[in-house]
């Protein structure tokens, strides 16, 4: 049975003021041991801010906490499965694993029941497996462009974010003013970083390109369409790119030089993107500015995702319903759930009520460093807007077939049309459509 604190947490907000924290009510009748495993910056500040606040809540359970690498979590998830022990009782679980991984998730429908329509649309798919919630969504991805704005000044372009995303509207007009730029700068700056082998490379820029005008590499039956027009084009976008020498492909360790000298005039990256900039040049602070996502098509939409997790209980836990009461505390509380972001601004919650607060608007980090905006409001209506993608359990082996036909297009061995076309056959006869 179900042990829920929502009538307590009510009554709660009635007597104390909103801003109290939750975690200052006690529940003792709550009680036992958790297991959680998180990676990176996130569990850091999971393991120093919410942990504690949580154990002060719950003064009988007792909270295990485990950071490691983001494969290790991954790979160790798996290995439990397969044995059929070794699972934690909670852990982060990247967004594009879900369908994978599903088999192994405790189904998290009824727990999730008064939250499943507080969450941004397509961050609640990632969570399901067909009818059955297996993840509390978390962080989400939405993707803009990340600029220079003094490098926009330097060749005679807008550098405030709404003339700027007035006049580059289209990935079209990208590339119309990416020629000038190169033109003018003799081929010095570039107007975007692709990198074969950094965050940015051809299969997930393709992805975001295609994500944004409703499509992906599968359907939502989970059928191949790679070869569909959305895909074809979005190719060809990066086609004229490559083709033009519109791009800067320095390897990850070099992208710090071109971040610091402003010889890349945009990054189209997700909201997270913040914290890596901000923090490895901070010397460049008010030089950067954000403006939407060009789109596919002249009117089209300019909402896209990279990144994000969910966190999921497994079938193995021992508790699951302490295990969701970790998860409710620590996601679902605004509070508690405003203190976790304080500590990890960079990130973007996907719960509703929290990322449209006034409160959680104000309190954009990063303001500062680009040059006065506030990124946080302009991301959660990016976040609104983000069309819904599959992909499924087979999308690490399609993203990485993708690279490798993208790659073959960079070379010049095929142009976009024939890479996505031949593409599409081999990964339908791998997965046997």
């Amino acid at each position: 049975m179900l042990r829920r604190s929502t009538f307590w947490i009510v009554v709660l907000a009635l007597v104390f003021s909103v801003s109290a924290s939750l975690s200052a009510q006690v529940y003792e009748e709550w009680e036992g041991d958790l297991l959680i495993w998180k990676w990176g910056g996130p569990a850091q500040s999971l393991q120093d801010v919410v942990v504690p606040a949580f154990e002060e809540a719950h003064p009988n359970v007792n909270v295990e906490f485990v950071s490691m690498g983001h494969p290790d979590v991954h790979s160790r998830l798996l290995t439990a499965f397969s044995a059929g022990t070794g699972a934690p009782d909670v852990s982060g679980l990247e967004d594009t694993r879900g369908a994978a991984y599903a088999s192994g998730l405790a189904d998290l429908t009824e727990y999730m029941a008064p939250y499943a329509d507080k969450f941004v649309d397509y961050k609640l798919r990632f969570a399901s497996d067909g009818d059955r919630i297996i993840g509390v969504p978390f962080d989400g991805g939405p993707v803009a462009m990340v600029y220079r704005r003094d490098t926009f000044e330097r060749y005679g372009y807008p550098s405030d974010p709404a003339e700027l995303e007035e006049r580059i509207q289209t990935w079209d007009d990208l590339i119309e003013v990416g020629k000038d730029i190169y033109e003018q700068s003799n081929g010095r700056t570039k107007v975007i970083h692709m990198s074969a082998d950094a965050l940015e490379n051809l299969g997930r820029l393709h992805q975001i390109i295609a994500w944004s005008a409703g499509s992906g590499i599968f359907d939502a039956d989970g059928q191949v369409v790679l070869d569909n027009e959305v895909n074809i084009k979005a190719a060809q976008v990066l086609g004229q790119i490559l083709d033009h020498d519109l791009y800067n492909d320095a390897t990850e360790a070099a992208e710090l030089m071109t971040w610091r000298d402003g010889t890349v005039a945009t990054y189209a990256v997700a909201s997270w993107f913040r914290r890596r900039l901000s923090s490895s040049v901070p010397d460049t602070a008010g030089q950067w500015g954000v403006f939407r996502l060009p789109a596919l098509y002249e009117g089209g939409p300019r909402a896209s995702n990279s990144g994000g997790s969910m966190f999921v209980i497994p079938e193995q836990a021992r508790d699951k319903d302490l295990a969701f009461r970790f998860l409710e505390f620590a996601l679902l509380e605004e509070a508690n759930l405003r203190s976790f972001i304080e500590a990890a601004p960079h990130l973007f919650p996907a719960y509703i009520p929290f990322n449209t607060d006034p409160e959680y608007i104000a309190m954009d980090a990063y303001e500062e460093f680009f040059g006065g905006q506030n990124t946080n409001a302009l991301f959660a209506e990016i976040a609104a807007e983000v069309p819904d993608y599959n992909f499924t359990r087979h999308y690490f082996e399609a993203e990485n077939l993708l690279n490798d036909y993208l790659n073959n297009m960079r070379l010049g061995r095929m142009d976009a049309e024939q890479a996505m076309t031949e593409a599409a056959a081999e990964l339908r006869e791998r997965l046997g459509q």
